[in-house]
């Protein structure tokens, strides 16, 4: 933890507070009692890396701190050994006289981060610039975006105890049992009331009135009106359909020849009698036809149309086939299965933003359903498949979006070598026990990444209650083309790029773009710092704040390194309210971020707005300005008289401090093992 020294007032940029150490030696003296820093920093003169730098003041820091900054005093990189966080140092060694006072900060490594964190072997390029093609669910503000996309990333945390099931197909589903024409079906066969197509109101079924108190089988004293009440939900039962309702209609008739005849005059002799029973405590009992159909509410039709359906041998009741007979024009089953195993040979990627609850992989951009339908017919006229028998591309398309949840946007910067790595060694294994091992490790590494998208959400909801803090994320998107043209020479035409470095205030749900293009300045840590300085110039920030976290890749040119502490130094000079100023770490190849979020709506707009053209950097502000409706972005336009060579402070041999890359144990210090930074 470190807190503002109350023995100097106020800095606004490097150059002053120097003059101010120049002009007054009792405040280096005091300095040099309070952080032991050499008096030779008041001699000191910063290199000018560009035409306008601004010189970079240096928090001082009490004694009763955390960590107290004494000559030569650095932080290692050691794993954690204890349950807290440790704080190592190491002791300068006696140097020249030439060679000025060094500084340090604290770097703090969570045992469950740290205990199990690979060294990074990252190239000096940002992370960013290999995302072509990340997509991310659409949405009309940057904030929803944001949240939707990190509480993908985050379901882990959120449904640790629930699975649901992934996603099976590219495209919603129709949902035929929410149609009105399936419910009216449903509620018909289940007796309810319902709205007939004719918009007539058709009341639902109940039990009619009983026999007459006259019948000889004395129906009413056998059965009371409970047991009518309970036959009669048994048969119109919503999960009986129309086979199980004749089944029991005909299971409960006996059909008997006639045993004797009347001679009538115009009238048909019957053939047969029927006798009609109903089940009480396993006993059949006979009841009169008025009370079997009254008990039931049907009519005499459905008796007879279930009779006629009873087989003579077994009593049966054969299925009803209405609807259930193949049109002539079907497409066999064959043609279908040739579809599915065509699109199954395509190789395909899977997201490790989302590695739980999820099925969605990704096919090779450069494909589209319209080239593998082309190479689908290809493929059956090389087997001589007749004509007939090639499927339309409406089948294909239809096949691809409904049976399979493929996308063709492949996230370039969604692979993760240790993944892969460990899926190499799983599939060469040649022992249980050394898969046991690698298995160990792989679920070590995936551990380790979701316990840091935890921690990414929790800081997110405590600053959203607590005003004394602060969350933002930050990210460089890639290089963005101008002029973006179509012709076919400017493939091979060299182009300025223009730079986006995104800070999204994961507190107030906003996005900030500083933009600038490489006639003004670089990528490196200089120009990300001074981006950084920039957006706090920009807001104004609340006088509760005390503490500031920033979650990032860990790209090492830009996010990790010693500039960006300096960086931090000069932050707190600026802002006499903070007190803590965080930088954490995402794990690597797992390192989606909320910026990420921003940088595919920007995308996206661009390749939505076809009638906006690309010709100066500016344009791309504009694009920006204008790609989220709800909650635009704030596009902060970097000048060259906005950079600072904040690297001037720690190279060079006249550089007021000194980077010491060694811990107190004499282990060398590699910044590339820090997860997390406090300063």
């Amino acid at each position: 933890m470190v807190s503002p020294s109350n023995n100097h007032s106020e800095c606004s940029d490097l150059g002053s507070f120097t003059s101010s150490l120049k002009d007054d030696p009792d405040k280096i003296d005091s300095m040099e009692k309070e952080n032991a820093v050499a008096p030779s920093i008041s001699h000191c003169k910063l290199r000018n890396s560009r035409s306008h730098i601004s010189e970079l003041p240096l928090k001082t820091l009490s004694q009763n701190e955390v960590l107290s900054l004494g000559p030569g005093k650095m932080v290692s990189d050691e794993k954690s050994t204890g349950d807290a966080s440790i704080i190592s140092q190491v002791e300068k060694p006696a140097t020249s006289s030439n060679a000025g006072p060094s500084t340090a900060v604290t770097v703090l490594l969570p045992r469950a981060l740290s205990s199990e964190e690979p060294e990074d072997h990252e190239s000096p390029a940002d992370d960013s610039d290999l995302d072509h093609d990340y997509v991310q669910p659409e949405s009309d503000s940057t904030s929803t975006t944001s949240e939707e996309t990190a509480s993908n990333s985050e379901k882990v945390d959120k449904k640790s105890d629930v699975h649901l099931p992934a996603r099976k197909s590219r495209k919603r589903q129709r949902k035929s049992a929410t149609w009105l024409s399936n419910e009216r079906k449903l509620k018909r066969a289940a007796g309810e009331e319902y709205i007939s197509k004719k918009k007539k109101r058709v009341p639902p079924r109940k039990i009619k009135d009983a026999c007459k108190s006259t019948c000889k089988l004395k129906c009413s004293q056998v059965f009371t009106n409970e047991d009518r009440e309970k036959i009669f939900k048994q048969y119109w039962s919503a999960t009986a359909d129309n086979n199980v309702k004749r089944q029991f209609v005909a299971s409960s008739i006996t059909v008997q020849p006639i045993q004797r005849r009347r001679e009538r005059t115009g009238q048909k002799n019957r053939d047969r009698s029927l006798l009609y029973h109903f089940l009480k405590n396993d006993r059949t009992i006979r009841v009169c036809k008025v009370f079997f159909l009254n008990t039931l509410c049907i009519s005499q039709t459905c008796v007879e149309t279930a009779l006629a359906k009873r087989c003579s041998e077994g009593g049966v009741v054969t299925e009803d086939f209405r609807g259930k007979h193949p049109p002539p024009n079907k497409i066999c089953d064959e043609v279908r299965q040739k579809i599915r195993e065509h699109i199954l040979r395509f190789p395909t990627e899977e997201s490790h933003y989302r590695r739980e609850n999820s099925s969605k992989k990704y096919l090779d951009s450069s494909l589209s359903i319209a080239k593998m339908y082309e190479l689908y017919v290809e493929d059956s006229q090389e087997q001589n498949i007749p004509p007939d028998q090639i499927a339309k591309m409406w089948l294909y398309n239809e096949i691809f979006n409904k049976e399979f949840n493929y996308s063709f946007k492949k996230p370039y910067n969604d692979t993760c070598d240790s993944c892969d790595n460990y899926l190499i060694q799983l599939r060469d294994a040649s022992t249980n026990e050394e898969k046991q091992r690698i298995q160990k490790e792989y679920n070590l590494h995936l551990d380790d990444a979701t316990e840091r998208y935890k921690l990414k959400k929790a800081d997110k909801d405590i600053s959203r209650e607590d005003p004394t803090q602060k969350v933002i994320m930050v990210d460089l998107e890639k290089c963005l083309p101008t002029p973006v043209l179509t012709n076919a020479q400017s493939f091979y035409s060299l182009k300025l790029w223009t730079f986006n470095y995104t800070i999204h205030d994961s507190t107030e749900k906003h996005t900030y773009c500083c933009m600038f293009d490489e006639s003004i300045a670089n990528r490196g840590v200089n120009e990300m710092a001074s981006c950084l300085i920039k957006w706090i110039d920009s807001i104004n920030l609340p006088p509760t704040l005390r503490k500031l976290t920033i979650w990032s890749d860990n790209c090492p040119s830009q996010n990790r390194n010693f500039g960006m502490i300096m960086c931090y130094f000069f932050i707190l000079e600026k802002c006499p309210q903070l007190e803590i100023v965080e930088h954490k770490f995402l794990v690597r190849g797992h390192t989606h971020l909320e910026a990420d979020s921003a940088h595919s709506l920007i995308e996206r707009e661009w390749k939505r707005q076809t009638q906006f053209k690309i010709m100066v950097p500016w344009d791309w502000q504009q694009l920006v300005r204008i790609c989220s409706r709800k909650n635009p972005f704030t596009v902060i336009s970097m000048e060259k008289s906005d950079f600072i060579n904040i690297k001037s402070l720690y190279e060079g041999p006249n550089a007021p401090f000194v980077i010491r890359k060694k811990a107190s144990t004499n282990d060398p210090f590699l910044i590339s093992h820090v997860v997390h930074l406090q300063v």
